[in-house]
């Protein structure tokens, strides 16, 4: 649907994502999870609106309004996982400690293990993570404020996930996130729909990836015997 929808080629060759393959895998492994998983990713550098002041203004405020909420309404453990290679014109690692000096923070770890381990996933700025934390069976959402149209994306059309542009509904849909069983359901129920949609061969892709190559490799050696003999 996802190929159709983006009008790509029937020709293109469906693999799916090696990379996704150990989160298939696991994806039934159930744990008692205290942890909740902050993801904050980079700014885009290209945009269709360009730089606004007004929108990193809006990114360092709902780091706070998140951590604070969880602090003083959960028993919840925030894990903070910032972007190994960041962009941003501003340290946000000094930001966040000065909101919280012993929250926990990890840079290079990898998001496999967080992602597991955690109760729900909060993506500040839009990022593959998302689909990362469906895979796993966990509820999602994304606070976005770069003016990118990513209201517009499949999965947040299709209420995968809790999608945010205004600092004044954060808290309610933290509640609604943390505490509400029937979104929380409905949640990974329409994130397995959207997964499903836009990943083949779920943990498989490696090997429909090397069948792929040597079925090429072999039509290789043959167009050389036929050239040169």
């Amino acid at each position: 649907k996802i190929m159709k929808v983006n009008k790509i080629d029937k020709k293109s060759i469906t693999i799916g994502s090696p990379k996704h393959d150990k989160f298939f895998r696991s994806k039934n492994i159930q744990n008692k999870n205290e942890n909740i998983l902050i993801a904050i990713s980079d700014f885009h550098e290209f945009t269709m609106a360009g730089k606004d002041t007004r929108d990193y203004i809006k990114f360092e405020k709902s780091i706070k309004i998140v951590i604070n909420y969880l602090k003083k309404y959960t028993d919840l453990k925030p894990i903070i996982k910032v972007h190994p290679n960041p962009t941003t014109y501003f340290d946000i690692v000094e930001k966040i400690k000065r909101i919280d000096p012993k929250i926990t923070i990890f840079k290079n770890k990898d998001t496999f293990e967080l992602i597991k381990n955690c109760d729900s996933l909060i993506s500040i700025n839009f990022s593959t993570i998302l689909l990362e934390g469906m895979i796993l069976d966990k509820p999602t959402m994304c606070l976005s404020f770069q003016r990118q149209n990513f209201i517009e994306e499949p999965n947040v059309k299709m209420n995968s996930t809790i999608f945010i542009e205004e600092l004044s509904d954060i808290e309610k849909s933290l509640n609604e996130l943390i505490f509400n069983q029937k979104i929380r359901k409905t949640l990974v129920s329409n994130g397995k729909k959207f997964v499903d949609e836009y990943l083949s061969n779920q943990g498989n892709a490696s090997e429909a990836l090397v069948k792929i190559l040597k079925e090429y490799n072999k039509w290789i050696k043959t167009v050389i015997n036929l050239t040169y003999g």
